[in-house]
């Protein structure tokens, strides 16, 4: 407020001579500022005015100059423009009005609300493309976080602030790609955009030449691809959030150049590999959360001797190896916190000197002597598994849809990336690949009307109305005395329609075993659902004509049976002479591959979780002899066939 001072002052005070007053006169008529500053005031009262501010702003009346009352949110420069205006809760419901872009001397503009107040005043809910702010041509800091501006893209108005050196947009449900454009801004130093819906990959050629970035955030969106290994160009950078993503790869070695890095999140994305010796060149880190990826490698005991580190975050990774107990005894006084629960570590479980001062969690990994490692984590392989996989150099398996491609440093890519237009062949590969497609595409196309041609055919045969679920034309009259019945509650009746579109004509793909019952598909349902379908061999009209009964009986005992160790029945499907029972599918496979491997690979179960199968085995077959109430002749053998 002193830079405020002379100008209050020299407005303010009570000339005492008529010389002085015709002195300063012509300052009044030609310098004074008071004009330019109540036009302002009248821009400000039109956004009051337009019921965009829904909070009341008591001070902002009307033919006052907004820096001599001191209008609340206001403030002024020393040549009387308004210069910053601070909007945070006050209500802002919808568009930016016109008006705000005749506030062209603005340098600071916070609309945004604090994330983390509980008793504050009327949340901002600022929407639309921003377009006012276009004018705004000496803004250096803009503040949106927390709004709802909703946009499929990044606003291109904000492309036109050249001077900004601030921008936070965090939190605003801004879509598209990351905004190349925002290169254009060559003083930007905070770049804020996290918790927004971005999708494709980061463009590290763009981002390598924003070389004013101090603090870069973009967590919490779709992002996808590898870490830009071009950021270690940012010499600049102290704070780097790339967490809550869907990136992949490894770790960039090249940020090891960041010598001012001091705070770096990658959490919760699906990234592999080691963490690179090269990081020893952060020697300004202080926090750095690596967590709940798919890290692989020995623990970088190094990092505990970092000057200022105080906060190291690796839990839910697959680090392995052995943890020497001096390495625990030598960490920097910065140093605060130490999370390596949920890895591979084995060995004796070290413990931190002076842990009273040092909040540390190395549980459940594979420590010597430790009890529920395995359980307590969420992870493919237990501790004795993994450490026979990977046994003699062996990477573990990639995340699902990775695929490897290094297998020094056990780093896997996401299945979409393509490295096809890096290359300085692409001209030449681009036709071929095109032609390549089209005919893929007609075989594709010829193969489908083929099997719709078949599934047609099938579907003619198989499709029938009768006034009986259970009777077809032809046995109608033999199983004429047959009633008709009441479907079970909570059981679905399928057409065979439904089912075939399910399976794609029950092709041999949706193929998943084959049980005592018949065959077993699984199908992709139009609702989201994956459903188990096991279809017996149709039935033929013959003496036997219990045959129907039985399987309308196996139907309404399945409808009755809930366990918790039992698959459940969900529909049935009775068309023709079809019998098909749908149950829920079973994600993880069968038991059978369980419990004794697939394909010569070896089995994933340990013997403490073989003797829990035994016991929910045992529970489920009890229930199915002591409280179920069967009342037919045959075993519902289809509700523990383990043959999906």
């Amino acid at each position: 407020m002193d830079a405020y001072t002379p100008l209050l002052r020299r407005r303010k005070t009570t000339f005492s001579s008529s010389l002085q007053f015709l002195f300063l006169l012509p300052y009044f008529f030609f310098c004074s500022p008071s004009y330019g500053t109540l036009e302002q005031g009248v821009a400000l009262q039109e956004l009051k005015n337009s019921g965009w501010i829904t909070v009341k702003y008591q001070s902002w009346l009307v033919n006052t100059d907004p820096c001599v009352e001191v209008w609340a949110g206001v403030d002024c420069d020393t040549q009387g423009n308004v210069i910053t205006l601070n909007l945070t809760h006050a209500g802002l419901n919808g568009p930016i009005p016109e008006a705000m872009g005749r506030l062209t001397t603005l340098v600071q503009l916070d609309m945004g609300n604090n994330k983390v107040c509980k008793n504050c005043s009327a949340w901002n809910k600022v929407t639309g493309d921003l377009a006012p702010l276009t004018n705004l041509v000496n803004l250096e800091s803009l503040i949106l976080t927390s709004n709802e501006v909703a946009t499929s893209k990044f606003p291109a108005a904000i492309f036109h602030l050249k001077k900004l050196k601030n921008l936070r947009v965090d939190n605003t449900m801004i879509g598209g790609e990351f905004p190349v454009r925002l290169a254009e801004l060559s003083n930007l130093q905070y770049l804020y955009l996290g918790n927004n819906t971005f999708t494709g990959t980061l463009p590290g050629r763009i981002l390598g030449t924003m070389m004013s970035l101090k603090e870069f955030s973009i967590w919490g969106n779709y992002l996808t691809g590898i870490i830009p290994s071009e950021l270690a160009s940012l010499a600049n950078l102290t704070y780097l959030n790339l967490s809550k993503n869907n990136l992949f790869g490894g770790l960039p070695p090249e940020l090891g150049k960041l010598t001012k890095l001091q705070k770096i999140f990658l959490y919760k994305n699906k990234l592999t590999g080691p963490v690179p010796e090269m990081w020893r060149g952060m020697v300004s880190i202080s926090d750095l959360q690596l967590n709940a990826n798919n890290l692989f490698g020995s623990f970088p005991s190094w990092l505990l001797q970092k000057p200022y580190l105080s906060m190291l975050q690796l839990s839910n990774n697959q680090i392995r190896g052995t943890i020497n107990a001096s390495v625990l005894n030598i960490i920097a006084p910065s140093f605060k916190n130490l999370q390596l629960q949920c890895n591979y570590l084995e060995g004796t479980k070290p413990r931190v000197q002076n842990d009273s001062d040092i909040i540390a969690n190395l549980d459940n990994n594979c420590w010597d002597n430790e009890s529920a490692s395995d359980s307590a984590c969420v992870r493919a392989l237990n501790c004795l598994n993994f450490q026979l996989y990977t046994r003699n150099g062996r990477c573990p398996d990639c995340p699902s849809g990775q695929i490897m491609v290094d297998t020094t440093t056990c780093i896997c890519y996401g299945v979409m990336t393509s490295s096809v237009k890096k290359l300085p062949i692409g001209a030449v590969i681009g036709p071929v690949v095109g032609v390549a497609l089209l005919i893929l595409l007609a075989s594709y196309l010829w193969w489908r009307a083929a099997k719709r041609k078949t599934a047609k055919r099938e579907l003619a045969l198989l499709s029938h109305s009768h006034p009986d679920y259970f009777q077809t034309e032809e046995c109608s009259m033999r199983f004429g005395s047959m009633q008709s019945w009441e479907i079970p509650r909570g059981v679905h009746h399928f057409s065979i329609e439904d089912l075939i579109k399910a399976t794609d004509g029950f092709d041999k793909s949706h193929e998943i075993g084959e049980g005592g019952f018949g065959k077993v598909f699984v199908g992709n349902f139009a609702d989201g659902r994956m459903l188990a379908i096991k279809r017996a061999g149709p039935t033929r009209c013959s003496s036997k004509e219990s045959g129907h009964g039985q399987f309308r009986n196996e139907v309404l005992l399945l409808s009755r049976l809930h366990h918790k160790n039992l698959v459940r029945l969900n529909g049935f499907c009775d068309d023709g002479d079809q019998q098909i029972l749908v149950y829920e599918y079973m994600k993880l496979g069968n038991l059978h591959r369980h419990l004794h491997g697939n394909k010569g690979k070896c089995a994933t179960l340990d013997w403490y979780k073989r003797l829990e199968i035994a016991v929910n085995v045992a529970q489920g077959l009890e229930y199915l002899h002591s409280f179920a109430v069967l009342r037919s002749s045959i075993l519902p053998s289809s509700t523990i066939d383990d043959s999906q």
